[in-house]
């Protein structure tokens, strides 16, 4: 056995997997992360910005794109964290869990928030997706609409 330097006893094999928690070695993979994480929130933003009134449509779609963009968004910070010189183990750990606590939270709440405005009957059909198409004929995604006729009754 082998003795650490804060007086507690340390195993071969705790001492061989010592470096896998030093946050320092994983600093090259962080930086690749939270680089993916930022370009692709600027992807979906940009996606986002091109698509508003679709998604203005969907409470769905803007539930979804709103925990996208907050989940990339926590990647990003977090591995900024990691980064970040001169840190403790124990403040690594407390940042990322305020943030994805955070984030886990903002998410609930806004499944709850979607599930609340979208009404039961619709949840899951066609009229979810943006214009309330599904890629069948109208009548056919269960619309009162005849075949042939156009949803609005033209």
């Amino acid at each position: 056995m082998l003795t650490a330097s804060q007086g507690y006893r340390m195993t071969l094999a705790t001492a061989a997997l010592a470096p896998a928690y030093n946050p320092g070695s994983w600093g090259t993979f962080f930086t690749l992360t939270g680089t993916a994480a930022a370009t692709l929130t600027g992807l979906f933003f940009l996606a986002f910005s091109l698509r508003v009134g679709e998604l203005q449509l969907s409470p769905v779609l803007r539930m979804r794109a709103r925990y996208l963009l907050t989940w990339l968004i926590a990647i990003t910070i977090s591995s900024g964290f990691v980064v970040m010189p001169d840190q403790s183990r124990a403040a690594l750990a407390a940042e990322i869990l305020v943030v994805s606590a955070g984030c886990a939270a903002y998410t609930a709440w806004s499944v709850l928030r979607t599930a609340r405005a979208v009404p039961t009957g619709v949840r899951g059909a066609a009229r979810d997706r943006p214009g309330g198409r599904s890629g069948l004929e109208p009548g056919q995604d269960g619309s009162r609409a005849a075949p042939g006729q156009l949803p609005d009754g033209r």
